[in-house]
């Protein structure tokens, strides 16, 4: 949403509260209300994406931490890469250079990530572009053992509401 939008829906909002016959007192009880039904329907949205949609598929430590971290509509693209990336052989893998190749398909394109054990770019340019890992950077970590996925690839966009308030906390802090 826009700035001009986004201050638009704002005053929207507000302008259901304000009046000349409102005391600051009735204003503050009626956003307090409000606040608490926002909070309701997070909580009613977040137990529809538990009981729905939002399941582990493989049970891994990567998924669980995508699982935890994304929202549901982000997860779900996460779990396509993320079940894809097991379909990728490492050929080759000089020092932070890794070559991977579709395990079936002989005409596939090869692909080389390069991870030095804190950030990874892969030739596709998935991430840069979508935001979302690309299975040939997933398979590298589960090619490595990595067990935890770095936060620089949640970008605040495909996150839930705990990240983020996690995040402006952090910045408050700093």
């Amino acid at each position: 949403m826009i700035t001009t939008g986004r201050s638009e829906s704002i005053n929207a909002f507000i302008k259901r509260f304000i009046g000349s016959h409102i005391c600051l007192k009735d204003f503050v009880k009626q956003v307090d209300i409000v606040i608490e039904d926002i909070e309701q329907n997070q909580a009613y949205d977040t137990m529809l994406d538990t009981y729905r949609s939002s399941f582990l598929r493989t049970l891994t430590l990567l998924e669980e931490q995508a699982h935890n971290v994304l929202t549901p509509y982000s997860f779900k693209m996460f779990q396509e890469e993320f079940g894809r990336a097991t379909q990728y052989s490492v050929l080759r893998q000089d020092e932070c250079a890794f070559f991977l190749k579709h395990y079936k398909e002989p005409t596939s394109q090869n692909h080389m990530v390069h991870w030095d054990g804190k950030l990874a770019t892969c030739s596709c340019k998935q991430f840069e572009f979508l935001g979302i890992l690309c299975r040939h950077i997933l398979s590298v970590f589960i090619h490595n053992d990595c067990y935890e996925i770095p936060q620089i690839y949640f970008p605040s966009r495909w996150c839930g509401q705990a990240l983020k308030m996690d995040d402006m906390l952090h910045e408050l802090e700093e």
